[in-house]
């Protein structure tokens, strides 16, 4: 709050604010302080969404809706920002029991992502091609026999730890 008082408008902090009371249950807190931000900067799509969530979690799905409508030239910059606007959007319709139009929110994202990224095929090869020459270097390696002895190391085992759960423990 005291830095709310210090930048009354600055989204960084606003927003923070917006995310810690809805995560508090404060959902009344976090509306108006979205509002605030919003009537400051209606194009602020983190707020908008924030906006739509905290309405759809108190049952106001009609208002929620209005916070998520999307003309052609009122998109987000940022297709993360899109998909949490779809999301939103989806989730009220299907709330107020509207499915058609939820299901024709959902296909509008996945358009706007198959445009985001036209070349996924080519992105699927690269992986497999990454994925099979890796899994040819390790059969190369487990086929060439035990490791070598390094003398300066000693005769003692050697741990080499990794980050966890990401496959490099030894």
């Amino acid at each position: 709050t005291q830095a709310m008082e210090i930048a009354p408008y600055r989204s960084d902090i606003l927003l923070a604010a917006i995310f810690a009371y809805e995560q508090g249950h404060k959902l009344d807190e976090a509306e108006a302080t979205a509002q605030r931000l919003l009537d400051h900067n209606p194009n602020n799509f983190s707020a908008r969404h924030l906006m739509a969530r905290i309405l759809r979690r108190q049952g106001k799905y009609e208002e929620s809706l209005s916070y998520t409508e999307l003309d052609g030239e009122n998109k987000p910059p940022d297709l993360v920002e899109l998909s949490w606007l779809y999301s939103e959007r989806a989730r009220c319709l299907e709330a107020v029991h509207r499915y058609d139009e939820a299901y024709q929110t959902y296909q509008a994202f996945a358009a706007s992502q198959r445009a985001h990224y036209p070349d996924l095929e080519a992105e699927k090869h690269t992986a497999r091609k990454a994925i099979s020459t890796q899994k040819s270097k390790l059969d190369a390696l487990s086929k060439s026999g035990p490791a070598p002895y390094f003398p300066y190391i000693g005769k003692s085992p050697a741990f080499i730890v990794g980050f966890p759960r990401s496959g490099t423990t030894l």
